[in-house]
């Protein structure tokens, strides 16, 4: 029997819907510690109240759900699908490394709601600690604290002089080809040009063509960059 617009409902079948957060997050602008909790919903046609709640045993029985014990109450709009999903089904659709979202499917409606983790930050304190003042840094080090810096677009110049100690210390073709990278984001093109000719050369001794390939056509491109 399906349940009724309007009414709590453990979002699936027999055992309530749970998720664990293994660190603390923010779902729909709603602070929310780490932990486990039921996932209710109140559908209606035209809105969706989502409900983080402490109680994960209430299965069916949603009659006996507490509003008090809810971490995170918010309301989603459903959108319209051209397909139909004949069974419910959650997914998680357009993950990055720090956000995703959750889509929940039934029939031709889809409804979703956003979490945030604070990856960065916890990112950022260990690159503090270990990189920043850290002693005796590794290559990897350097090179996982430049690559973290060149794709969250943050400092390029600190992302370009640590890549660069780790090639001075121990010249990998990989990491050279981060190294033209981010010289090409700083616009050095002709410095770019030079750390992919090592890269390729580094990448022939290693027999990987397709690190070869990548430098070549990222050569190429800059070549007619200004």
């Amino acid at each position: 029997e399906t349940l009724p617009y309007g009414s709590p409902w453990r979002t699936g079948a027999n055992a309530s819907t749970t998720i664990k957060f293994e660190d603390d997050v923010t779902v729909e602008g709603n602070k929310v510690p780490k932990g486990e909790y039921a996932l209710y919903t109140i559908p209606t046609e035209t809105e969706w109240t989502v409900i983080l709640n402490k109680n994960t045993k209430l299965g069916a029985n949603t009659q006996d759900y507490k509003e008090a014990e809810d971490v995170a109450r918010f309301k989603v709009k459903p959108t319209k699908t051209a397909t139909k999903t004949e069974t419910f089904t959650i997914n998680f659709t357009d993950l990055t490394p720090a956000t995703a979202n959750l889509e929940m499917l039934w029939e031709n409606t889809a409804a979703k709601f956003k979490i945030v983790t604070e990856v960065d930050s916890k990112v950022m304190a260990q690159i503090q600690e270990k990189v920043v003042s850290g002693q005796n840094v590794t290559p990897d080090l350097y090179a996982a604290a430049a690559v973290y810096y060149f794709e969250n677009n943050k400092d390029q110049k600190l992302a370009l002089d640590w890549i660069k100690k780790a090639n001075e210390k121990d010249p990998k073709f990989w990491n050279m080809h981060t190294q033209a990278k981010i010289q090409a984001k700083n616009k050095d093109y002709k410095g770019a040009i030079a750390s992919a000719e090592k890269s390729i050369a580094l990448a022939k001794e290693a027999k990987n063509q397709d690190y070869v390939r990548m430098n070549e056509k990222a050569i190429a491109e800059w070549k007619t960059a200004k």
